[in-house]
Formats: structure tokens, sequence, C-alpha cells
């Protein structure tokens, strides 16, 4: 990316300096002005996506939202970054094969990195049976609490009651567990 500025910024600084040798050499100068300006603006419409893409590959390598290695997802794909290039992203999925989505795309929707996990929340739904003694419901989320507490690494995050089911009363669990491991999860 450092290599591409610096080109960019070298043809940039030669053309002003060719313009301005000839403009001290007494040329008329403002029609070639006038020519690059209108050329620059055909091809930068040209270019769009090019540029789009390269400007959201230098988002990435500068803003790092995920490096090589890390395991992604995005809209309904989970994947491994395998190489980030100037114009697209190699991902490789959970089942293996290869996924290639342009840098733009790629930064346009909602990503997740599991790299960078530090705890991962869990949801339990779970349900009483309507004969349950009224203040044994009363007591539910503090049960709960104690259950979760004493497992190593959870935390109780809240519960309660959601629904009147078809044959339950539905509860809710929300706990998170302070690892990144899915064997302790």
């Amino acid at each position: 990316a450092v290599g591409i500025i610096r080109l960019l910024a070298s043809v940039a600084l030669f053309a002003i300096a060719i313009i301005l040798i000839l403009d001290n050499l007494g040329v008329n100068v403002t029609g070639l002005v006038a020519g690059l300006g209108i050329g620059g603006i055909a091809i930068g419409l040209a270019a769009k996506g090019i540029f789009d893409d390269l400007f959201s590959a230098l988002s990435i390598i500068f803003d790092k939202p995920f490096r090589r290695g890390d395991t992604v997802r995005f809209e309904q794909t989970t994947a491994t970054v395998e190489e980030i290039g100037l114009k697209s992203t190699r991902l490789r999925s959970v089942g293996g094969e290869e996924v290639v989505i342009s840098n733009t795309n790629l930064l346009g929707k909602e990503l997740r990195n599991y790299a960078r996990l530090n705890h991962r929340r869990i949801t339990q739904p779970f349900g009483l049976v309507y004969q349950t003694d009224p203040a044994v419901c009363a007591r539910v989320s503090d049960m709960v609490r104690e259950i979760v507490e004493a497992r190593d690494k959870c935390v109780f995050v809240r519960c309660g009651m959601t629904a009147f089911g078809a044959s339950s009363l539905d509860y809710e669990l929300q706990y998170d567990v302070m690892s990144t491991e899915w064997e302790d999860v």
C-alpha cells in the first residue's frame, strides 16, 4: 500500500513539474491543464470501483478491523482470513471453500471478529410448568443466579420471565462465560 501511494504521489509531482517547466518555457499550458483535469475526472469515474477497493484496503491495513488468521463473520458466512489484497480479501469458510469478497463489500457490511473475544454471552431459554408454586416462580432468578455463579468462569447477567407459553411459563437466562474456547462454553 505504501508503494502504491508513493507511485501515485510521484506521478502527480512529475506531472506538476512538467507543467511548471513548460509554463516557464513560455508554452501556454491552460489547455493542457484543462485537458488533464477532464481526463482525470474521466479516469476517476471509470476507475471508481478500483479506487473504492484500494481505499478500503488501505482502511483495512491502517484501521485493522481484522488480520490474517482471524475468524470473522459477515452476513451468513463464517470464515478465517487468509489473505488481504488491494482489491479483495480471501477467506476460508468453515466448510472449507474459499470465499473471495471485495474489500469495499466486506467493510460495507456488519463484520464480527471472533479473534478478539474475551468472553461469550449465552442466552438459554427454559420453561416451568404452570403448576409451579408461585413462591418458587418468585425465586427463580435468584436460584438461577446461584447455579450460574457456582460454575467456574461464569458471570450471571439476567434472568426473567419472557412469556406465557403454550404449556409453560417461559423464562430466559443470560450469562457470560469468561473464555473464548467453545469447550469451556
